[in-house]
């Protein structure tokens, strides 16, 4: 069933926003679980295809860029899409080959939207219970501000273990002041040439980024952060498809958080 939209249909969309999905990604901390954790159905609807109407709902992208990981899975994910492919008002969607890092993927990503992008969203479908309402209060703040995240500030005691250990037994706990500290989430968007340039640095050097917001503030880039409404959680290991599965069964629950 396709999404219904928050504008009328055939009505003009904003020009030049993209939507970079990313589907590419293994799934190792699901360790074997799942098959591709982005295509389980979660209530009958996989991730991925949570995450594209969700963005399709929005009504503010005129174009759409699945990255994925090598072509029998871009064959499952164009399946998922089949009954999209009638609907004239959609935006054009392309795909893009991922690489072996998210840094590699994003970056094919962007290089496939184009230089008439003006902005980029870019989204980790494995966070599939996005709401299309966050998405437009961050597309109004990189209006704004050229660089915006979801994020939310961290309420849990957080500790720092040497990096070197391998098991988590008899650590020295060395305490973090979790003042100031956020946890990022996506999508993030961005000034498109701001973000493309960034990436193009981060291409020649060795760091290894895990997001987007990483790879802006290495470029020097500040970064708006917009706490999300609703909860936004990423699916990792096994039981966060248990959890996704209850959020979407049991709507009602969920009380919009205060802006």
């Amino acid at each position: 069933m396709m999404p219904s939209h928050s504008r009328p249909l055939g009505s003009a969309r904003p020009s030049g926003v993209r939507a970079i999905l990313l589907a590419a990604g293994k799934g190792t901390r699901m360790k074997g679980a799942v098959d591709d954790k982005i295509l389980v159905p979660i209530e009958g609807k996989s991730s991925f295809r949570r995450s594209f109407d969700t963005f399709l709902s929005s009504a503010i992208f005129d174009g759409i860029v699945v990255v994925y990981r090598d072509l029998e899975q871009k064959e499952r994910l164009a399946a998922e899409l089949a009954d999209t492919s009638a609907d004239g008002d959609l935006p054009p969607v392309k795909w893009a080959q991922g690489g072996s890092l998210r840094q590699d993927s994003v970056f094919e990503g962007l290089a496939t939207a184009g230089i008439d992008t003006e902005y980029a969203f870019i989204h980790d479908c494995a966070r599939p219970l996005v709401k299309a309402e966050d998405i437009e209060r961050l597309f109004e703040r990189v209006v704004q501000d050229k660089a915006a995240s979801l994020a939310r500030p961290v309420t849990d005691t957080i500790k720092r273990v040497n990096r070197r250990r391998t098991n988590s037994r008899k650590c020295v706990l060395k305490e973090i002041d979790r003042r100031g500290c956020w946890s990022m989430e996506t999508p993030q968007a961005f000034e498109y040439n701001l973000i493309f340039d960034a990436y193009q640095k981060a291409r020649q050097d060795t760091v290894v980024y895990t997001d987007d917001t990483s790879v802006a503030s290495a470029a020097g880039v500040r970064i708006t952060l917009v706490e999300p409404s609703f909860p936004n959680p990423k699916i990792t290991r096994p039981g966060d498809l248990a959890l996704a599965a209850f959020l979407v069964r049991n709507p009602d629950l969920i009380q919009k958080e205060p802006e």
